[in-house]
């Protein structure tokens, strides 16, 4: 049963259709004294809209109730019903900013409820929440529906005994839609006794749901703080996957990864011996770096800081300096002008006085970070040489030169 004396602390926006349900919704809302705003959406797509519009525009004149009423593009392109619901739930909100409401009340009821598990069943869905939740945040604002302890019979019966006038969505009587098939097949045939034992059902698999969210949102705070790729193998397939979901979830949209997709990285986990990176998407990188897991940009942009002449500066990537650490001087000669500073590249290499260093094997040697060595910086000179690695010093040539910068990291 709705908790009415907590609703009547603010001021709320009702959706009300011209249906049984909203229609009860609001009668109760009075009924109980709330302070409420309806809004009303005519989709124009029935000929009998503007039918359920009046309704709600009498009732609520009637009653000396506030009532908004907004159009719908009939011919809107695509799929109608998600462009429908985006629509109704912003006018909702702008109502709700508009008169400072608290939010929404809907008019879901139990059989909705039931409705809902059953669709979730039907296609073996793993929803964040099984039926329809009493309260969520959606589309930006606070939904909240107080009669889901109420079946539609429960509804009708309440607008007979009160002369509420409502109408009937005539939609709802055909088979076009899958909810209309399930509610006319098996909702409609249900007891009250079975109904509840439905709902009881859906109690059971929520509470299941939330125990296992907690131990799965316990194992990801723990793991995250190392990231590493042991824990994750020393976990159960389930936790990981769960685990990997959303340490991905603070990057990416893990509604566009496919089940399959998060199984392979989750074998890759399991069977890797060596670094990898795996592209998530066009911006973010998925790096396993010596048994540490992070998320990357994929595309990470490199830099090149041209000078004709020494000089000193910040930049966010190196600092350009009078004074230093031996190992972050540089000497350097006329002819090596105009240098460059930039990002360090796959193929660089720096010849030292005991041969020619990979800058690649070098990071791989000291296990530079993976996001690191994209931005490490090299200084070339004039002839396309790299003369200096940060961490490493400067070539052989560009020791004994005068002229000395320190460029640091």
């Amino acid at each position: 049963m709705a908790n009415w004396r907590e609703l009547k602390n603010r001021r709320w926006v009702v959706g009300v259709s011209g249906g049984a349900d909203s229609m009860a919704l609001l009668a109760m809302c009075l009924e109980k004294q709330l302070d409420v705003i309806v809004a009303h959406v005519n989709y124009q797509k029935r000929a009998t809209a503007n039918r359920d519009m009046m309704c709600v525009v009498n009732f609520c004149k009637a009653h000396d109730v506030m009532c908004h009423v907004a159009y719908c593009d009939p011919h809107h392109q695509g799929n109608f019903q998600a462009y429908a619901r985006a629509y109704r739930y912003d006018f909702y909100r702008l109502l709700a900013d508009t008169y400072s409401c608290g939010g929404v009340l809907v008019a879901h009821q139990m059989d909705d409820v039931i409705e809902t598990y059953l669709m979730q069943r039907k296609r073996h869905a793993t929803p964040q929440y099984y039926g329809i939740r009493e309260e969520l945040i959606l589309h930006n604002i606070l939904v909240v529906r107080p009669l889901l302890s109420y079946t539609k019979k429960d509804l009708l019966k309440y607008c007979e005994k009160h002369a509420i006038p409502y109408y009937d969505d005539e939609s709802n009587f055909s088979d076009d839609y899958e909810r209309n098939r399930i509610r006319h097949a098996v909702v409609d045939t249900l007891r009250l006794e079975d109904k509840k034992q439905m709902i009881r059902e859906i109690e059971e698999l929520n509470e299941a749901k939330q125990k296992q969210e907690r131990l799965l949102f316990d194992a990801f705070s723990k793991w995250q703080m190392q990231r590493s790729l042991k824990d994750l193998r020393a976990m159960s397939e389930t936790m990981r996957l769960g685990v990997l979901r959303m340490f991905l979830k603070t990057k990416i949209d893990v509604a566009k990864l496919s089940g399959k997709e998060l199984q392979n990285i989750s074998d890759m986990i399991m069977q890797s011996t060596h670094n990898w990176v795996y592209e998530l998407d066009d911006t973010y990188s998925l790096v396993h770096n010596y048994e540490i897991l992070s998320i990357e940009e994929t595309n990470c942009k490199g830099y090149a800081y041209t000078y004709d002449a020494i000089c000193y500066e910040e930049t966010p990537y190196f600092a350009i300096r009078e004074e230093g650490e031996t190992i972050e001087r540089l000497a350097l000669a006329k002819e090596d002008f105009p240098i460059t500073i930039r990002n360090a590249r796959a193929g660089d290499f720096i010849r030292l006085r005991f041969g020619t260093k990979k800058v690649a094997r070098w990071f791989i040697d000291r296990k530079i970070p993976y996001r690191q060595r994209q931005l490490w910086p090299v200084v070339e000179n004039a002839a396309g040489n790299v003369i200096f690695v940060v961490g490493i010093g400067c070539d052989i040539a560009h020791f004994t030169n005068n002229s000395y910068i320190f460029v640091i990291k």
